[in-house]
């Protein structure tokens, strides 16, 4: 529970006992005194103590291993697709097989997004062939099944070309490990619902969103789009 909560609890239960001492005043007593000391123990003590008591060290999450095979489109990459039956990785979604299909939809960028996205040569150095929309659409839907689609993924089409997959709901240090060859993730999106998502990625919650990164093969631009329930 989060100490914000615990410190909710504490606070009335201090204004009770030291406002029980100011009324009593020259009434103080022994069993007075032991009476208040109860009222304080009843109401805060456990939320004091869990204040006072250091905090455990995070359990290091146990994922399955990664598989080691090449991935099957350029516009996938390799670490998304070894990464992709790992199931705690996609929490109440469970793994998926086959093929995209209806799961994602083609969208081309707009201008005002392509205009404030930032770009990095750092992690796609894949060739993905430019290719008109139509074409791209059916491409990726006899793609294999890859992300954390609660609906159906807007995958990002720039360049005239399929945007690439390049982190689906990442771990703390995974994030952090790509910020620092790579850059902030805050600044890919200003959407509220990423910055959400990025909040419980850096806090080592469990994932309740889908989210994902991409990347423009030709020009660096990096984008993010998230799916919920």
């Amino acid at each position: 529970m989060p100490r914000l909560v615990w410190w909710a609890l504490l606070v009335p239960s201090l204004v009770l006992s030291v406002g029980a001492l100011v009324l009593l005043g020259s009434r103080l007593d022994g069993p007075r005194v032991l009476f208040v000391g109860g009222v304080f123990l009843l109401t805060g003590g456990y939320p004091a103590w869990r204040l006072l008591r250091p905090t455990p060290p995070r359990k290091p999450r146990a994922l399955e291993p990664e598989r080691d095979e090449p991935a099957p489109r350029p516009w996938i990459a390799a670490r998304v697709w070894r990464q992709r039956l790992q199931a705690k990785r996609f929490a109440g979604l469970g793994v998926s097989e086959g093929l995209l299909g209806d799961d994602a939809e083609l969208l081309a960028v707009p201008d005002v997004e392509k205009n404030s996205a930032p770009s990095t040569t750092q992690s796609s150095h894949v060739q993905v062939p430019p290719s008109s929309l139509e074409l791209a659409r059916e491409s990726l839907r006899t793609s294999p099944a890859v992300g954390a689609r609660w609906n159906a993924l807007p995958w990002p089409w720039c360049c005239e070309r399929i945007s690439v997959l390049v982190l689906v709901n990442p771990f703390t240090d995974e994030l952090a490990k790509w910020e620092a060859d790579n850059v902030r993730a805050d600044r890919v999106s200003a959407d509220d619902v990423w910055a959400e998502a990025l909040q419980g990625i850096r806090a080592g919650d469990a994932h309740e969103l889908g989210s994902h990164l991409f990347q423009c093969a030709a020009c660096g631009r990096l984008y993010a789009r998230v799916t919920h329930s």
